[in-house]
């Protein structure tokens, strides 16, 4: 968006949105009262407003859209020791005009869904397995950014071990290709394995990963 049209749209919004409650926290407290915290409910919409008309350089020049990305699913605990989560994801992009890549626009598809088994202490061994956005150094080695309009999401497997100091992990995943006309799918011959471990408050206070991948 052009800094001129950007800035009074800005205001606006400042402007004309009162302070509310959270809806979310509200539904997920009767949730919890409800289910004896076993269900969490999960929604998020991002709509952003993109002017770059007049562009004359790069892929996607000339370019006036309004980017809308919708998630809604659930989490479930019917153990301690135990997690089932379940997140869709709709990516649209209106007034695009050109045919829109898979980067912008994934209509209604699996986001995450995955089992997680873990001690109820948190310690111990633990998996992963299934479909889920990821981040390994911060994501700036595998991550799933949550700025991109269709965060990138990952079939994985992973088997860990946790104590006060230190985790240790051994991992096999894949990126999921979006499609735009049918149900994703893990890339298959794309795919890292390896280890992954991360050791808290070695010679001092700081936090050491050590991988190979």
């Amino acid at each position: 968006m052009r800094p001129a049209r950007a800035i009074p749209l800005a205001l606006a919004c400042v402007t004309l949105l009162p302070a509310q409650p959270d809806p979310g926290k509200w539904i997920n407290s009767h949730l919890a009262d409800a289910t004896e915290k076993k269900l969490t409910a999960l929604f998020e919409i991002r709509q952003r407003v993109e002017d770059r008309t007049g562009i004359l350089f790069g892929r996607d020049r000339d370019i006036a859209a309004d980017f809308i990305r919708t998630r809604f699913g659930i989490s479930y605990r019917p153990a301690p020791w135990i997690k089932l989560h379940g997140l869709a994801q709709d990516t649209r992009v209106a007034a695009y005009g050109a045919p829109a890549p898979g980067s912008v626009k994934d209509p209604l598809d699996l986001q995450e869904g995955y089992v997680e088994l873990f001690s109820s202490t948190q310690k111990g061994f633990g998996a992963t397995i299934g479909r889920q956005m990821i981040g390994y150094g911060d994501t700036r080695l595998i991550g799933s950014p949550q700025w991109a309009y269709a965060a990138r999401t990952w079939d994985t497997a992973r088997l860990y071990y946790v104590t006060a100091r230190m985790r240790l992990e051994v991992l096999h995943i894949s990126p999921i290709g979006p499609r735009g006309d049918g149900f994703n799918k893990p890339i298959l011959g794309d795919r890292i394995w390896g280890t992954y471990s991360t050791f808290k408050d070695v010679l001092g206070k700081n936090l050491v990963d050590a991988y190979i991948l």
